[in-house]
């Protein structure tokens, strides 16, 4: 008696580089890597009187940051990620205007191998916390390759 092998169709997966990242207001971003929406919650625990264990709830949520790298474009005047930067900067000097003004909704949206739409996370209220344009080098021909960080309210999936 042999073993028998069963061949069997590979399943389709969702590859990482399989994504696209959406964001109100912007044209065109070339974003080469970004991390999906994270949610974490706060422990909330009881004991109550007589008994043995603590009950363990659900307590806070808490949403952790995203962060967006993409490459710099040298053959466009205008730089919707600086504009939006500034919106907040602005906005925050001069304290007249909410902070709805530069909130802003984005989604990342997964594919599958096909090019269809496996995922869509949709990201409310989100606002750049942190900047970093990228760095000189004078040995590399690498891309200049800036880094986002967003921090936002809540997010959303649907499929």
């Amino acid at each position: 008696m042999g073993i028998v092998a069963t061949l069997t169709t590979p399943a389709d997966m969702v590859h990482k580089f399989q994504f696209g990242v959406e964001i109100d207001g912007f044209e065109q971003a070339l974003f080469q890597k970004c991390n999906l929406p994270e949610i974490e919650f706060d422990e909330a625990t009881f004991g109550g009187a007589g008994s043995y264990f603590d009950m363990k709830l659900p307590g806070r949520a808490k949403f952790a940051d995203i962060v967006l790298e993409l490459g710099t474009r040298a053959d466009t005047a205008s730089d919707e990620v600086l504009e939006w930067i500034e919106q907040q900067v602005d906005l925050a000097q001069h304290r007249s205007s909410p902070p709805s003004e530069f909130l802003r909704d984005l989604a990342i949206i997964q594919y599958t191998r096909p090019g269809l739409e496996y995922r869509r996370w949709n990201v409310h209220g989100a606002w750049v916390k942190k900047y970093v344009p990228g760095e000189g080098d004078g040995a590399s021909s690498d891309i200049q390759i800036r880094q986002v960080t967003l921090t936002y309210q809540y997010y959303t999936t649907s499929r």
